[in-house]
């Protein structure tokens, strides 16, 4: 627990902090002191200022997106005294092929049986329900044994585990 600042404001150290807010707030509207810099250069008139150079009439006609006749800024200059293009340009990545998906999986009634329960089950339903054809219950039992073995086969064949390698997921 921390003891209370004595009254008048002054805290342990011997420091007023009262009279320190009170002289703040005193000079807030002040100009700020200059920092020791030297002084900006004096700004040319405008008569002395080189005009701008006109653009070329075919500059003029050029879309956005046709290329420039010259090249637009300045070059890098290379080691003979001539210019050389960005050489960040140049660089490109292409990522390596995908590996190719396993062949046998959809064609097993094991696959495709489950998800044809928990998807072609409500789609059929949302059918049934616009359509309102006579449905024997037998039916509808049928359906509905269908979703719900669809849904428990997938969560079953789900992992039980993860192989967790410590990556952070990040490729480079």
């Amino acid at each position: 627990m921390t003891a209370a600042p004595p009254p008048g404001g002054s805290d342990p150290d011997g420091v007023d902090v009262d009279a320190a807010w009170a002289q703040i707030l005193a000079h807030w509207d002040d100009p700020a002191a200059e920092p020791d810099r030297p002084p900006l250069p004096p700004v040319p008139p405008a008569s002395s200022v080189p005009p701008v150079p006109p653009v070329p009439p075919a500059e003029m006609r050029r879309r956005r997106t046709d290329p420039p006749a010259e090249p637009v800024g300045p070059q890098l200059p290379d080691a003979r005294g001539g210019t050389e293009a960005d050489p960040l340009a140049e660089e490109h990545w292409t990522p390596p092929e995908p590996p190719p998906l396993p062949r046998g999986s959809w064609r097993a009634w094991r696959t495709w049986l489950p998800w044809l329960g928990v998807l072609g089950v409500p789609f059929f339903f949302v059918v049934v329900v616009v359509v309102r054809p006579p449905l024997p219950p037998v039916v509808v039992l049928a359906a509905v044994l269908g979703f719900v073995a669809g849904f428990v086969t997938l969560v079953l064949r789900l992992p039980s585990h993860r192989e967790d390698d410590g990556d952070d997921g990040a490729r480079l």
